[in-house]
């Protein structure tokens, strides 16, 4: 949380000299502004749940440039809201019992998370010349689980059993429970204008999950986990 918080001041920071076109050191960093539709590769062990799926799911981020010994990199920060669903049991009192193969509840959930990626970009052209440029971005994200809610239903009966607040960790967190990491891969074009060196762009990313989400649930009335891993197509702004 702390690397969140610090990051989102250094962007602040560096947008409010940008808005005021004043540089700590040589010309203007490019800012990023970004939204985009996740399109989830899910994956999770045999014989623990069905009909896993994904509803809407969305990013917004902001990335800034840096050039470092030659060689350009993204510090961004974004926003991912992801929904999930289901078919499993609901180990509460009064309700599953054993394990009998028919997942007779079905969990919505809804994803509230904050990623922090830093990514190695190469442009291949110069922006400033043509009119239209393609790039290449690798790197790493430190993930955050900020909010997890889920309505759980009954199938039998269509009546919801459960609604609000959830469980929802890293199987292999990074520090604590609710940070996890992933890498991340992408190609994109960008179409430049040369005049007033702003630009628009359209990428193609694959975020590859490091380590699995565990769903346990409310009052620890499950235990699961997914590969929530995905494709991300999105549009933005270059300022």
């Amino acid at each position: 949380m702390f690397l969140l918080l610090s990051t989102a001041a250094l962007l602040t920071q560096d947008l409010a000299l940008w808005a005021q076109d004043v540089a700590p050191s040589g010309p203007r960093k490019p800012v990023r502004f970004y939204i985009g539709v996740m399109i989830p590769t899910l994956s999770t062990a045999p014989n623990t749940l069905e009909n896993l799926g994904s509803g809407f799911s969305f990013n917004i981020g902001l990335k800034r440039t840096y050039t470092i010994m030659g060689a350009d990199f993204d510090l961004g920060l974004e926003y991912i809201n992801q929904s999930l669903s289901f078919d499993t049991y609901y180990f509460a009192p009064g309700y599953s019992v054993i394990y009998d193969k028919t997942f007779p509840f079905e969990h919505d959930l809804n994803i509230n998370e904050f990623q922090l990626p830093v990514l190695y970009r190469k442009t291949f052209g110069r922006e400033s010349r043509s009119k239209h440029t393609s790039y290449f971005t690798i790197g790493w994200a430190l993930r955050y689980l900020a909010y997890t809610s889920t309505s759980i239903q009954d199938n039998a009966t269509g009546v919801q059993v459960y609604q609000g607040k959830t469980n929802l960790t890293f199987e292999y967190p990074f520090i604590f429970s609710q940070l996890g990491t992933l890498v991340q891969a992408g190609f994109g074009l960008q179409f430049n204008n040369l005049l007033t060196k702003k630009a628009i762009f359209v990428d193609l990313n694959y975020k590859l999950a490091i380590t699995r989400l565990n769903y346990t649930g409310a009052s620890n009335s499950n235990n699961i986990f997914i590969d929530d891993s995905a494709f991300i197509l999105t549009i933005g702004r270059k300022f």
